[in-house]
């Protein structure tokens, strides 16, 4: 297995992992624990902005770092490279979206979606 595919399929485990705790939170209500940045993360997954169209922001994230992971387990070439490029592209777009909701209109921090959004700029960057 090459370096390459190893790093994407830790990368995503991790965003996976991040993204599972993050949805557990958001149904059941649960205070979201070690959130390095006060009470910022459960301003945010109790926000307006925590939905879209009504599935949970962690949801989306989930089935992106899925994807990403099934696609690099299952047949890490080309094709599959250029999709999870994509896949990454709109990751973090998405994310960069969502962090400037967090900074500049809920002025709250979320330290695991940071680490998310971090993931997936690794991810990026490597393919």
């Amino acid at each position: 297995m090459s370096k390459l595919r190893t790093l994407v399929l830790i990368l995503s485990t991790i965003g996976i992992i991040l993204s599972l705790y993050l949805t557990y939170t958001h149904i059941t209500l649960d205070e979201t624990s070690f959130c390095l940045t006060g009470g910022g993360c459960d301003i945010i997954k109790s926000s307006a902005y925590s939905r879209i169209y009504g599935i949970p922001v962690p949801v989306l994230g989930l089935i992106g770092y899925m994807v990403i992971w099934i696609l690099t387990f299952l047949k890490f070439d080309k094709s599959n490279i250029k999709l999870i490029y994509f896949i990454s592209v709109v990751g973090l777009s998405f994310s960069i979206y969502l962090t400037y909701i967090e900074v500049f209109i809920l002025k709250a921090l979320c330290s695991f979606c940071i680490i998310s959004a971090v993931v997936m700029l690794a991810i990026f960057i490597s393919i």
